[in-house]
């Protein structure tokens, strides 16, 4: 009897252990199976990003490009102020690029269509560009300028321009704005049909000799420049 009395509660315990023992290994089961399931799930939705661009707003109106039609690569353009100091620069190319709209979790923002002009100056470059990579933030040193960039946002739906000239540069998201159709007279230089364009950072502008001011149009370009002290340079 006293073997009996022993062996009922001994039995219980490893009853009681055994089934905590498989509710605990299927538990375990369970959520190793939930957590690869959802391993697939997510690999997939990044594996399966892609790009495309056939929407619309990814292209350029018919306007849009003939903001910077007057240049060509090679071509040689001169800048005088009233005291008959020449500022030169070169054209080093014309060229665009086709944007792309992406999808998945680690696709990068989608850009629409850009277009562009380079430029060197004459006889000593002083003015060196920067390239920034749109994902480390890396700069990388270049020997030109993008005079002009001009980019379609299909985000935004807007066109952006981007001006950098000397030590004057625009913010990266500038419009170009109105077109003023009165009548400029710059160093004897009649100018109608312009842009005006206001450096994109004014509180840098601080030497007499920073630019503060370009005056575009879509028949010359980059026709007119101001720096701090009121000294216009117009286009010869």
């Amino acid at each position: 009897m006293l073997c009996a009395s022993y062996q009922v509660p001994y039995q219980k315990k490893v009853l009681h252990f055994e089934t905590r023992f498989f509710a605990k290994r299927q538990n375990v089961t369970g959520n190793f199976r939930m957590t690869r399931i959802l391993t697939i799930i997510i690999s997939t939705i990044l594996i399966s990003s892609c790009c495309s661009t056939d929407n619309k707003e990814f292209e350029f109106d018919h306007n849009e490009p003939r903001h910077l039609s007057c240049y060509n690569k090679g071509d040689t353009i001169y800048f005088e102020n009233s005291k008959n100091d020449i500022d030169t620069i070169t054209i080093l190319s014309v060229d665009s690029a086709k944007g792309e709209k992406c999808f998945g979790l680690i696709a990068p923002r989608p850009m629409g269509k850009s277009c562009w002009v380079t430029i060197k100056f004459l006889p000593v470059d002083r003015w060196h560009g920067v390239t920034i990579n749109g994902n480390t933030n890396d700069t990388t040193s270049i020997d030109y300028k993008n005079l002009i960039q001009i980019t379609k946002d299909p985000i935004e739906n807007k066109t952006l321009f981007d001006f950098d000239f000397k030590d004057f540069y625009t913010a990266s998201e500038t419009v170009l704005g109105k077109l003023n159709t009165d009548t400029l007279i710059l160093n004897e230089m009649k100018i109608t049909n312009y842009y005006e364009i206001n450096h994109g950072f004014p509180e840098r502008v601080k030497d007499s000799t920073n630019i503060e001011t370009l005056i575009w149009t879509d028949k010359n370009g980059l026709t007119a420049y101001k720096n701090k002290a009121g000294d216009w340079w117009t286009k010869k």
